[in-house]
């Protein structure tokens, strides 16, 4: 089996095309979209931080090694890193301003002390897969590799992780890969430093496998790197395929979108009882408060505002879902902080935003 790099343009992430590129020799045709034969887990950075035009794009693939190219068409030689990890997996890098430096995740593997019950295989070892970064300050000299994450089970492992910068914070998109069921899906973790992670409701997919066999996200749901937000949706793209990740399967560009401010939000754990959410200490000087929230049918948000005496300056009731909705206009108030107090009732809220008005 052979890996390598293709490429493919769309004005609207919804119809793609494959050019001509006349570049790559495959099967003794260079009429193909090919860009690159042979790397394997490959990601790909377009770096607006780059001052040489000749490395605006950068590529981090199993070995690991590195490239850089141009135009995302072109590539420099590999340069194979002197690190202790394999990357045998799908590799990523991002610039992170806040340390001045570029990070990359990769994969690692560590012995465990499962106890092997019949014939050992593909699904049925000792090892475990963990998530793991390391870090340049110029795309050439790495650090070793530290784990970020690691499986709280043995049959549900952390396969790979895509991450990106949004709202002030690191989200990450973690393929988990259920070692009984040889299936992979994508779930949600967040960062503010891109090294301590946490999980945001371990177990459940963000981007599910379907149900329907041979449906063409049956088998893997495995993340591409950064959505695109449009006003209307968020669009995460990923790769699917129809069968078992250690089989042989067809694979796919797929699309899958959330609400804006869709990726995780609150709501009530008992169907009988609303649930109130109270906000830590918000500084506050006079700002629009906004609210982005779905209410089902019969349901409700009620949005009060608390002072430091827990006293009710203003509060409202939402009945139909919203997306940064004004909820309370600048409050009169002589508090320099405040409490958000939400209360939902078959409703699940998502943000709000103190919006100021200079």
């Amino acid at each position: 089996m052979e890996m390598g790099i293709c490429y493919a343009v769309s004005s609207d992430g919804l119809n793609w095309e494959k050019p001509d590129l006349n570049s790559v020799e495959y099967d003794e045709d260079t009429h193909n979209n090919l860009v690159w034969r042979g790397p394997h887990g490959a990601g790909i950075l377009l770096d607006k931080n780059e001052a040489d035009a000749s490395k605006r794009y950068k590529c981090i693939f199993q070995g690991l090694h590195t490239s850089d190219s141009p135009d995302g068409l072109n590539w420099s030689e590999p340069v194979k890193l002197e690190s202790d990890s394999a990357g045998d997996t799908h590799n990523n890098a991002i610039w992170v301003p806040e340390l001045n430096r570029y990070v990359a995740f990769t994969r690692t593997w560590v012995k465990t002390d499962r106890e092997i019950i019949g014939m050992e295989s593909k699904v049925n070892h000792g090892w475990a897969r963990q998530v793991a970064r390391l870090e340049s300050p110029d795309f050439i000299t790495w650090s070793n590799t530290e784990v970020i994450i690691e499986g709280s089970h043995w049959e549900l492992q952390p396969y790979a992780i895509s991450v990106f910068e949004h709202a002030g914070l690191y989200l990450g998109l973690v393929a988990i890969h259920d070692q009984v069921s040889d299936r992979v899906w994508t779930e949600l973790a967040w960062s503010p430093d891109t090294r301590a992670w946490h999980r945001i409701d371990e177990g459940a997919a963000l981007i599910g496998c379907s149900d329907i066999e041979l449906d063409y996200d049956y088998g893997c749901v495995y993340p591409c790197v950064a959505p695109i937000f449009l006003d209307n949706e968020i669009r995460l793209f990923y790769g699917g395929s129809d069968w078992l990740h250690f089989d042989w399967r067809t694979g796919c560009l797929a699309l899958a979108t959330l609400r804006p401010d869709g990726f995780a939000g609150y709501r009530q754990l008992d169907n009988n009882a609303p649930g109130v959410l109270t906000t830590t200490p918000v500084p506050y000087s006079g700002e629009t408060v906004k609210v982005s929230a779905d209410i089902e049918e019969h349901g409700s948000l009620k949005v009060r505002v608390l002072d430091k005496a827990n006293s009710v300056l203003a509060e409202t009731e939402i009945q139909q879902s919203i997306t940064d909705g004004i909820i309370f206009e600048p409050l009169r108030t002589v508090t320099e902080e405040l409490h958000l107090e939400f209360t939902v009732k078959s409703a699940q809220i998502y943000s709000f935003v103190l919006e100021s008005h200079d």
